[in-house]
């Protein structure tokens, strides 16, 4: 018995895809940005070497500080709601996520995501996320 259908012919494959070109573009945005940054690192070691380690701490301590705080905040504005270590978490994860979107929008999707699971409507959550 022979098969008289063939076999579809493969598609053809493209490097150009519009998903592909993105990446590329973005990746070029991104060297253009951090070459610089790059660059001035011996500056930036040489200004730490020579600066006051106890107002380096400082600096560091309330830096720190500042992320327990937010979920503290949080924490109180969503009613209780979940725990403050899975709130942490999100603030931390929404804090690299807003380096790449603005207006703090990864922060607040995160949230607001996590008060949905949780059961919350969009608007209660999304205000929720919001009012810190």
């Amino acid at each position: 018995m022979e098969d008289s259908k063939t076999a579809p012919a493969p598609k053809k494959s493209s490097l150009a895809r519009p998903r592909n070109v993105v990446f590329l573009v973005l990746g070029f945005i991104g060297i253009y940005y951090a070459l610089p940054q790059i660059g001035s690192l011996t500056d930036t070691w040489t200004v730490v070497r020579h600066s006051n380690w106890g107002w380096i701490l400082v600096g560091l301590t309330f830096s720190g500080l500042t992320f327990p705080a937010a979920t503290f905040t949080q924490f109180i504005a969503g009613g209780n709601l979940g725990t403050a270590s899975e709130l942490g978490l999100r603030q931390l994860a929404g804090a690299f996520l807003s380096h790449f979107v603005p207006f703090s929008l990864g922060t607040i999707g995160l949230t607001s995501s996590y008060y949905q699971r949780l059961g919350k409507e969009s608007a209660q959550a999304t205000t929720a996320a919001t009012l810190p």
